[in-house]
Parts: structure tokens; sequence; C-alpha cells
């Protein structure tokens, strides 16, 4: 009466015991790549409804321990593992993907933005719905200044730095690569209190989502994906594209325009 979720996740874990067994895991980061949900979400929670599944995520928990190693458990979709040849293996084929000869750190994209991953396309919706036409990404530095709405300054008679303030409504663009979407989203939520007269835009790829997730439904108003089929989020992107949208506070209560009916509604027809 084993399920498949149990029985994938068990051969991760066999998999994981062995290469710390031989010694390759001490003192290391561990990635894990599966198309399996269930264990990603199990794996982060750090315990499960099911016995079986639970004590698989504990195996996982107590190699850390033993090893001093940070496993990070992710899940990716079903046609980036073909793409990349694991699926091939199993059926005997071994001329797809990294069997092939193509580089393995090819089908890693935690450290790209979909910006990077995709280029000017993406860009391009994004500008043509928000009539923004010269709107540009937030580079990882700009997170920390511009993000929070400091465009410049200068010192008064005193000598006391006195930051410069972009205008009123401005539009900023988060971009951040799922490995530091929680950094960007932290400065984010700081930044709509600083200012909060400023629209935000975050789009992330479905990526390494535990790591970020809770601050992207805290921070924006409402959210929608995008699939990967779109010609400007095509296949080869494999997982959907999500796009938050940051209001601005109102000025009555609630003081915020999240969870309103219309845009309850909206939401509801962008999915």
């Amino acid at each position: 009466n084993e399920s498949s979720n149990y029985r994938e996740l068990r051969n991760l874990v066999e998999t994981a015991e062995e290469e710390a067994a031989a010694g390759k895991l001490s003192s290391t980061e561990f990635f894990i790549f599966t198309d399996n949900s269930t264990a990603e979400s199990s794996f982060y929670r750090g315990s499960s409804s099911s016995k079986l599944l639970h004590a698989l995520v504990l195996r996982l928990r107590l190699l850390e321990i033993k090893y001093s190693v940070i496993i990070h458990l992710i899940h990716v979709s079903g046609t980036r593992m073909i793409a990349q040849g694991t699926d091939g293996t199993s059926r005997g084929s071994l001329l797809e993907g990294v069997m092939a000869g193509e580089n393995m750190l090819t089908f890693v994209d935690l450290a790209k933005s979909a910006c990077d991953r995709q280029g000017p396309p993406l860009l391009d919706w994004i500008r043509g719905w928000t009539k923004s036409t010269d709107l540009l990404p937030l580079t990882p530095e700009e997170w920390f200044v511009e993000g929070h709405g400091i465009i410049g300054g200068e010192r008064n008679a005193h000598g006391i730095w006195i930051p410069k303030h972009e205008p009123r409504s401005s539009i900023h663009l988060w971009t951040p690569p799922p490995a530091v979407a929680d950094v960007a989203l932290e400065e984010l939520l700081k930044a709509r209190h600083k200012r909060s007269d400023t629209y935000h835009i975050i789009v992330i790829p479905r990526l390494y989502t535990p790591r970020w997730r809770r601050l992207f439904n805290k921070a924006c108003d409402f959210t929608f994906s995008v699939p990967p089929n779109k010609s400007f989020w095509s296949a080869a992107m494999f997982e959907p594209l999500w796009v938050g949208i940051v209001l601005p506070f109102t000025h009555h209560r609630p003081w915020q325009l999240k969870r309103a009916p219309l845009l309850v509604d909206l939401e509801r027809e962008l999915r």
C-alpha cells in the first residue's frame, strides 16, 4: 500500500544516505531536485500526516545533523526532468539532456531571474500592461536604495545627508532569482511602508518556493501565474511564472486593497 509519493521520496533519501556514507556530503550543501511536490512540502514542513513520509523526512533531517550537511529539496516540473535526462534513464534512453553531453548547470536556474532567463519578450510584456515604456528591473544593489524610493540626495548646511525621493505613484519592478527572492521580498515589505504611494511588481519563476512563498503572499495585494506556453514565457522555462502586484496603501480603513471584492474577482479571472 505504499504510495508513489513515498516510493519517490524513499529513492531520494536512500541516494542521499549512500552519498553521505561514501563521505561525499560532509560539511556541504546538497541540492536534490524532484518533480514530486509532496516530497518538497513535507521536507520543509518537517513532518507529514503520513507516517511513512514522516519517517523519511526524519531520516533526511538526521542525515543533516550527523554529517553537517545542509539539504535543499526543490520541486521542479516534470518537463524539466525530461529535458535534463533523468526521466529518460528510467526508460533506458541515454540520448537526452546531460546524458547527451549537455551541462548539468544549464538545468539549475535558481540563481537566474525571470528577465535573465527569458530576456526582452518578458520585459516588453510587463511594459505593455503597465504603460511604462522605460521600466527596468531593479538590480540587487537597488533593492536597498532605489527600491525604497531614494534616488539620490545631498548634505545640507549642517552636514546632514538629506535623501531625495522619487515622484509619487512610481512603479518598481522586482525580478529576484529564486535563491535570493526572500531577501528582495523582505526589502519590499520595508519599502512599501516607507513609500506608501508606490506600485511594486514582483516576478519570480516558481522554483524554491518554500524559501519565499510566505513573504510573497504577505507582500502582494493580488497575484497570478503565467504558464510556460506564452511568447513571453516559453515552454523552455518549464515552471510557471508567478506575478505579484503591490498597490499603494489607501487613506482609510482597512488601509490596503488586499482581499477587496474587486481584486478577488480580478485574481480569479487571471487564473
